[in-house]
C-alpha cells in the first residue's frame, strides 16, 4: 500500500510541474518543482527551444513567418476579405524578400571563408614545396661540385646514387603541386595560378628526369632557380590576397559594406597579371638559355637514329623540353586571352 501511494506521488509530480507551468509560477513547490516550474514560466522549454533554433537560422524563421501569411491570406480569400488577404500577401512578400537578403549573406560569408581556407591551404603547401626545392637545389649543387672534383669530371657512383635520391625527393614536391592544382582547377575563379602551377609541375617532372640521370649542369640548376623563384612570388601574392580579404572583412563589420568586383575571386586581376608577366619572362630566358647551352636546338630537331642509347635519350629530353617552350607561351596566350575576356569572372 504505501508502494502503491509513493508510486502515485511520483507519478503526481509532473503533473504538478505541469500544472505550475500553467499558472506561471504562482503555485509553489519544491525545489525540484520550483525550478522546472521557472523554466515554464519562460514559455517552456519546448518554446525556447524554437526561439533558439530561430534565432540561429533567422533566414528560416523568415520563410516560417512568410508561411504563415501565405495561410492567413488564404484564410482571408476563403471569407472574402480581399483587402486584409492583399496586406497578408504583401507581409509574405516582404519576408521572403527579407529572407533571401539574409540567405544571400551568408553565402557570401561562406564564399569568404571558403577563400580565406584555400588562400591558407595554398600558401602553406607553397611554402612546403619551397623549402623541399631548396633542399633539392643545394643537393644539387653539391653533387655539381663532387664530380667536378673528380679527376675525370664523371660521376662516380656516389654521386649517381646522391642524384637518384634528390630525383625521388622532387617527384615529393611533383605530388605537392598536383595536389595544389586540384584545389585551384575545383575552386575555379583563379585563371592564371593553375596554369603557373601546371609549368613550374612541369619544370619539377624535367628536373626529377634530369637528376635520374645525373644531369647537374647550368640548364638543371636554372630550372631549380625558375621554380624556387615562382613559389616565393606565388606566396607573396597569396599573403596579400589574405590581407585584403581580412582588410574586406574588417570593412564590412564596420558597416562600410563591400564591393563587387573581385570580392567572389581567389586572386585578384592585378596578381593574375603579375603572374602571367613572370610566366612570359621565364620562358623567354629559358628559350635563350637552350639556345646558348644546346646549339641549333632552337628549331628542336629530332633526335638522330643513329645516336648511342645515351645519347639519344638526352637529346629525346632536351627535344622534349623545347617543344614544351612552345606550348606553355600557346598556354600564357590563353590565358592571357580569358582574363582579357573576362572568364575569370
Amino acid at each position: 500500500m504505501n508502494q502503491q501511494n509513493q508510486d502515485q506521488n511520483q507519478n503526481q509530480k509532473p503533473g504538478q510541474q505541469q500544472q505550475g507551468g500553467q499558472q506561471g509560477g504562482q503555485q509553489q513547490g519544491g525545489s525540484k518543482g520550483g525550478g522546472q516550474q521557472g523554466g515554464q514560466q519562460g514559455g517552456g522549454q519546448q518554446g525556447g527551444g524554437q526561439q533558439d533554433d530561430k534565432e540561429q537560422d533567422p533566414a528560416r524563421k523568415k520563410i516560417a513567418d512568410a508561411n504563415q501569411d501565405q495561410r492567413g491570406a488564404e484564410d482571408k480569400i476563403e471569407k472574402g476579405k480581399n483587402d486584409e488577404a492583399g496586406g497578408k500577401q504583401e507581409d509574405a512578400i516582404a519576408k521572403l524578400k527579407d529572407a533571401q537578403k539574409k540567405l544571400e549573406d551568408l553565402l557570401k560569408q561562406l564564399r569568404e571563408e571558403e577563400i580565406e581556407r584555400l588562400l591558407a591551404a595554398l600558401q602553406q603547401r607553397c611554402e612546403r614545396m619551397l623549402a623541399m626545392q631548396k633542399e633539392v637545389r643545394e643537393g644539387t649543387s653539391g653533387v655539381k661540385k663532387a664530380i667536378e672534383g673528380n679527376a675525370d669530371k664523371k660521376p662516380s657512383r656516389t654521386e649517381d646514387q646522391r642524384s637518384l635520391q634528390l630525383a625521388d625527393r622532387e617527384d615529393e614536391i611533383v605530388r605537392e603541386a598536383s595536389k595544389a592544382i586540384q584545389l585551384l582547377e575545383a575552386e575555379g575563379s583563379a585563371v592564371a595560378f593553375p596554369e603557373v602551377f601546371t609549368q613550374i609541375r612541369t619544370d619539377m617532372i624535367n628536373v626529377s628526369k634530369r637528376l635520374r640521370k645525373t644531369d647537374v649542369g647550368l640548364v638543371t640548376l636554372t630550372i631549380e632557380d625558375d621554380i624556387i623563384a615562382t613559389l616565393q612570388e606565388m606566396i607573396e601574392a597569396l599573403k596579400k590576397a589574405q590581407k585584403q580579404q581580412q582588410a574586406k572583412k574588417q570593412q564590412q563589420q564596420q558597416g562600410g559594406g563591400g564591393g563587387k568586383g573581385d570580392d567572389d575571386k581567389l586572386i585578384d586581376l592585378i596578381a593574375e597579371l603579375k603572374m602571367i608577366r613572370s610566366m612570359q619572362v621565364r620562358v623567354n630566358e629559358r628559350t635563350k638559355l637552350y639556345g646558348e647551352e644546346y646549339k641549333g636546338t632552337e628549331q628542336a630537331p629530332v633526335p638522330a637514329a643513329g645516336m648511342p642509347p645515351e645519347e639519344r635519350e638526352k637529346a629525346d629530353m632536351i627535344y622534349k623540353e623545347v617543344r614544351n617552350l612552345s606550348e606553355r607561351e600557346l598556354k600564357i596566350w590563353q590565358v592571357t586571352n580569358d582574363l582579357a575576356k573576362g572568364k575569370n569572372k
